[in-house]
């Protein structure tokens, strides 16, 4: 089985299925910083996997029960072709449980996620909330908290508790080819966001 080395870029596809055949499709990055245990691309994904599950443990409990996940595929940098190569893939469980009238696929909580380069920033859009979520047309305080909560672990550094391999968060950037990792700050926002629209049956 490949071997991914220390050094190499990541990139995590989470994907979701919402209500009305819609997938939903959230991508991060991150470096494998340093190798601790196994590091064969099964580990890897592995990782990964518990890497998701860590970031969507917070801001899940606010996901309408109906949307249910399909798999995490995980990609490596190849510096030679500039492109990302697959890992591998496996599922993933999105801890979901909140039951009520969901909101439309496109509304989302942002959060705004700053990193080494005040030039570079991402943002990471979280959909399939519900109106429990929502008070006087804006996100609630339990779901802002959440939401922070969730950038928390977004910007620090994750260490994978099968492996103990340790993994850097950030932003991979087109533009510079190069990738910049989180300072540590993040801004939250109760108003909510707006992501990629499409049709039923068609990814967002």
């Amino acid at each position: 089985m490949a071997s991914v080395t220390e050094g190499t870029v990541l990139r995590i596809v989470a994907v979701m299925l919402f209500p009305d055949d819609t997938i939903m499709q959230n991508v991060f990055h991150a470096v494998l910083t340093t190798v601790v245990g196994d590091n064969d691309s099964l580990d890897i994904v592995e990782d990964m996997v518990d890497y998701i599950e860590k970031v969507y443990t917070d801001i899940g409990a606010g996901i309408d029960a109906d949307v249910s996940t399909s798999e995490v595929i995980v990609y490596e940098y190849d510096s030679i072709d500039d492109d990302f190569d697959e890992v591998g893939r496996d599922v993933w469980v999105l801890p979901t449980g909140v039951t009520g009238t969901m909101m439309p696929h496109g509304v989302a909580a942002l959060l705004n996620l700053y990193t080494t380069d005040p030039d570079v920033s991402g943002k990471k859009y979280f959909g399939g909330l519900t109106e429990d979520g929502w008070i006087e047309a804006e996100w609630n305080a339990a779901l802002v908290s959440a939401l922070g909560a969730t950038g928390t672990d977004l910007v620090a550094q994750f260490t994978a508790p099968v492996t103990a391999n340790v993994y850097t968060n950030g932003v991979w950037s087109p533009t510079h080819t190069n990738f910049f990792a989180y300072n540590g700050t993040f801004a939250t926002s109760n108003i909510a966001a707006y992501q990629r629209r499409r049709k039923p049956g068609v990814g967002i």
